[in-house]
């Protein structure tokens, strides 16, 4: 029988960034061969070798290995609106198992922010709040996160 608690690889916390800019939020595009896709955040898991940091600086690394920067986010501390559970397929099995998901939100502050996309994603979009309800191909319950969080940014 498949135990991922015995699996190097396996993942059980993930960070998810929504980054806020003028009233919008960023979402990209998951490119995956063989996997069907959907719009995401950006951020993911949390493995076993990034033990020993933070969970900002993992959102950090993820965030310079998606998006090309991580926008000074270890400078200014993103703040964690939401935790979420799910139980997700992996890689390795299709075994779901828990995760727990710590939604950070992070205003930018600067004009032009620069987006260099990773071969992890193929395409972004800022979206508003009415957006959410409009998008297709949208991963499930991450609308609820998306919304949670311009409920949230707009109380700061």
């Amino acid at each position: 029988m498949y135990n991922p608690f015995l699996t190097e690889e396996t993942f059980f916390v993930a960070t998810k960034c929504c980054l806020v800019k003028d009233g919008h939020i960023l979402i990209v595009w998951e490119n995956r061969p063989n996997k069907d896709m959907w719009w995401e955040l950006p951020g993911w898991k949390i493995s076993k070798a990034d033990s020993l940091i933070s969970p900002i600086e993992s959102l950090s690394r993820e965030l310079k290995e998606e998006l090309g920067s991580d926008y000074g986010i270890l400078e200014w501390n993103p703040e964690l609106f939401m935790v979420h559970k799910s139980y997700e397929d992996t890689t390795f099995s299709s075994e779901k198992v828990p995760f727990i998901f710590l939604c950070y939100l992070y205003e930018l502050t600067e004009g032009n922010i620069p987006i260099l996309l990773s071969h992890e994603h193929t395409e972004f979009r800022w979206i508003t709040e009415s957006d959410v309800s409009s998008l297709s191909w949208w991963r499930g319950w991450f609308d609820t996160i998306v919304l949670n969080a311009f409920k949230y940014a707009s109380r700061n």
